[in-house]
């Protein structure tokens, strides 16, 4: 309605309320794309997950408002230690270029001479894998791999003595081959997921992983929504520009519309020339 009476116009025709809901949700958009968050929507100290020996991975936050980036994220903290840095996915792989890992596709009990794991291509034709079991390093030794993408199977493990299988190791429980356990320095994000690495060791067991982070905003469907943004003032703005743009044929948007100009000059919270 301010928005109307500043630009003299009516609803009708084009401007409609799924039309104003549109445009405050691409304003919001807008905004977030600008790296511009506000303080409103910040989580501290969430805790994403506890650090486990072999675990590298932890899903993100459901409202975080960029789930495949670190646009979104202020701090990664393992413990009480410092932030850790935050790498690309092929700065990641760079520093994993030597680790191979799969996962185990058939429970393995102890004594069993094989396991059953998934992709067994790259594992080296005999040697040893270690895989980690409720925070516990256990490394087995083989003689033999049966090559399969989906179906690959390590042999020639010894029943008993150094290499067996002591343990119960589940479904689904990470293989390694060349390794590295030593404290988390660095993290990244990709497909919904947050990757540490290096993998933590004894000493970093079992330690909270804390994270800052933006949460996202609320979409605007309805009348009865609260629009987050502290400045709102800014969203009225970037109506009157549209309602402006909307008296030309062509479709041009003004930059030089003055509800635009001050638009800007909230998000970058610079005065108005």
């Amino acid at each position: 309605n301010s928005s109307l009476k500043s630009t003299k116009k009516e609803k009708g025709g084009t401007i409609t309320d799924e039309w104003f809901m549109s445009e405050i949700n691409d304003c919001l958009r807008f905004v977030s794309g600008k790296l511009k968050h506000w303080s409103t929507l910040e989580n501290f100290n969430y805790v994403l997950g506890q650090t486990t020996r072999g675990t590298f991975s932890y899903t993100m936050p459901s409202d975080i408002e960029d789930a495949n980036s670190n646009k979104s994220i202020l701090s990664v903290r393992v413990g009480g230690e410092d932030s850790l840095t935050y790498i690309d996915k092929r700065e990641l792989e760079t520093k994993q270029e030597d680790v191979l890992k799969t996962q185990v596709t058939t429970q393995a009990l102890a004594a069993d001479t094989t396991l059953a794991i998934d992709n067994s291509y790259d594992f080296a034709d005999s040697g040893s894998v270690d895989v980690f079991v409720s925070g516990t390093k256990y490394t087995l030794t083989y003689t033999a791999v049966t090559r399969s993408a989906t179906a690959g199977v390590l042999t020639g493990i010894p029943a008993t003595g150094t290499g067996s299988i002591t343990v119960t190791i589940p479904v689904d429980t990470y293989v390694f081959q060349n390794e590295t356990e030593s404290q988390p320095l660095y993290y990244t994000v990709f497909d919904g997921v947050l990757h540490i690495e290096p993998i933590p060791d004894a000493t970093y067991d079992n330690q909270n992983i804390y994270l800052d982070y933006f949460t996202s905003r609320t979409l605007v469907n309805s009348a009865g929504d609260t629009v987050e943004t502290p400045r709102y003032d800014m969203v009225k703005h970037w109506l009157c520009f549209k309602l402006h743009s909307l008296d030309n044929a062509s479709g041009k948007l003004d930059m030089n519309d003055g509800d635009w100009v001050m638009f800007n000059s909230i998000l970058t919270d610079k005065p108005p020339k």
